[in-house]
């Protein structure tokens, strides 16, 4: 509920929870209701609760797809880079047996 500084999962909860109470107590005392303040603010903050577990699940579930793609493009990457210096090590041998049989001859 605060765009000026990152908050907290325990203090968004209790803001809503505030929020709530507020609220109940206006229909109370402004338009007659019987509305329990206490139930509503502990209903907002388990449900808050809840949307912030879900939140958070659902946040680690992307990350643990996130380090394949970047796992597979490092793996891909060192593959190539693997096969380059093979390459080269290849063909420095090559090289190597072409002077050896050059200076044999």
């Amino acid at each position: 509920m605060r765009n000026a500084r990152i908050e907290n999962l325990s203090e968004h909860s209790l803001d809503v929870a505030i929020i709530a109470h507020a609220l109940a107590t206006i229909a109370n005392v402004r338009y007659g209701r019987e509305v329990d303040a206490e139930r509503a603010a502990l209903i907002a903050k388990i449900k808050e609760e809840d949307k912030a577990k879900l939140r958070a699940a659902m946040k680690a579930k992307e990350q643990k797809k996130a380090p394949k793609v970047e796992e597979e493009d490092e793996k891909a990457k060192l593959l190539a880079k693997i096969k380059e210096e093979e390459k080269a090590r290849i063909k420095a041998e090559l090289l190597a047996k072409e002077r050896g049989m050059k200076d044999e001859a």
